[in-house]
């Protein structure tokens, strides 16, 4: 028994011997540091300038010339010699020499954005900086890849928010992983699609959907379809698809004829729409009242009292009248109600050559008109 423990106490040790050195010799081998900055001497043209500021740009002109970076560190502070030795090459392993001064990480995200070498992105140590210089880097190239590399979330989902826009490719957005984001970067894309909607269609948000189709509406050479996908503001989306395209999306407001979102989606564009002088405005407007008021609204932009004619309703075509009346002082007469009738001559009497526009003056007026008619005539 007493040679049993011994031999396993002998075991024990040799095993114990044995395995600090077969784990130092499986150790991985660390990778090779930055080269260490040789060291020069100083040179007595720079030493003999007076000012500081030209000894410092003395030294880095020799540096640079010289491919000498020992140079750089006779300059006055961290921040110049980092700058210094990373100008003396043009490369990653320039800025990895910087880097044993100090930090230098504009030193490698230039290098990755001069030659798109993404290998330059690695050796900066802040986080949110190799993020930035990644990112950029996908930006630049058009290569999306480049943001799995960006360390932190958010910064990797607008990497990948920034590519799907400059690419105009909507499907880039799946990768975003923050719900809101990955919407809003779908919308983004969706603005400037050419009117396909395929970043609207994949917005998971129901409002923000609606309003990504909303928006694409309210753009020239939207899809007449496009307010289809809308489920919840239907009224809105053919109301800018109608400032955009024309009278005939109004007709799709509201419920009816009644409707009082339809009369003013009419009104608004009968105002504004730059198409009033169009033969064709009113085509596409169905209800008969509305018709008659296109008419008056296209009277008012030509002047064309000859518009005013096919208007059967009284109170438009006295409203017709009484616009055309500017051009066409004549066209008072034609005008139904006596007070409105009265307004209109007194308003334009002056410019007409007929005698019966001055019959609805007050007499003051109607005197004033009758003499000066006798004067022409």
């Amino acid at each position: 028994m007493a040679r049993t423990s011994a031999g396993y106490s002998v075991a024990k040790w040799l095993w114990l011997a044995w395995l600090p050195v077969s784990f130092v010799g499986c150790a991985k081998a660390k990778p090779a540091g930055p080269a260490p900055i040789p060291s020069a001497a100083a040179l007595p043209a720079c030493e003999q300038e007076r000012s500081p500021f030209a000894r410092d740009a003395c030294y880095a002109r020799e540096a640079k010339n010289n491919a000498q970076p020992g140079l750089c560190l006779y300059l006055q502070t961290p921040d110049k010699q980092t700058a210094c030795v990373a100008a003396t090459g043009d490369g990653i392993a320039a800025c990895q020499q910087a880097s044993t001064i100090a930090p230098v990480p504009d030193c490698f995200r230039d290098v990755a954005f001069r030659i798109h070498d993404a290998k330059a992105c690695d050796f900066i140590r802040s986080s949110y900086e190799r993020g930035v210089c990644f990112a950029t880097l996908a930006s630049m190239a058009q290569n999306p890849a480049l943001c799995s590399s960006v360390p932190r979330p958010q910064q990797q989902d607008e990497c990948w928010s920034n590519v799907a826009r400059s690419r105009n490719d909507p499907k880039l957005c799946d990768s975003v992983k923050n719900a809101y984001r990955r919407d809003n970067c779908r919308l983004q894309t969706a603005k400037q699609d050419g009117g396909q909607g395929e970043g609207c269609a994949r917005i998971e948000n129901p409002a923000l959907r609606d309003d990504c189709w909303v928006q694409l509406a309210e753009k020239d050479g939207a899809p007449a379809d496009v307010c289809e996908h809308v489920t919840a503001r239907k009224n809105g989306c053919y109301m800018a698809l109608a400032r955009r395209q024309g009278l005939m999306f109004c007709d799709r407001i509201g419920a009816g004829t009644e409707s009082i979102a339809r009369r003013l989606c009419y009104e608004e564009l009968f105002a504004t729409s730059r198409l009033r002088n169009s033969a064709d405005f009113c085509a596409p407007v169905t209800d008969v009242v509305q018709k008659q008021q296109c008419a008056l609204a296209r009277a008012d932009a030509t002047r064309d009292v000859g518009l005013c004619e096919g208007i059967a309703l009284p109170e438009i075509a006295d409203d017709c009248f009484a616009v055309v009346a500017s051009k066409t002082p004549e066209a008072c007469l034609r005008i139904k109600d006596p007070g409105r009738l009265r307004q209109c001559a007194s308003m334009h009497w002056t410019g007409s050559r007929d005698p019966r526009i001055c019959a609805p003056l007050l007499p003051k007026a109607r005197q004033d008109c009758n003499e000066r008619m006798a004067k022409r005539h």
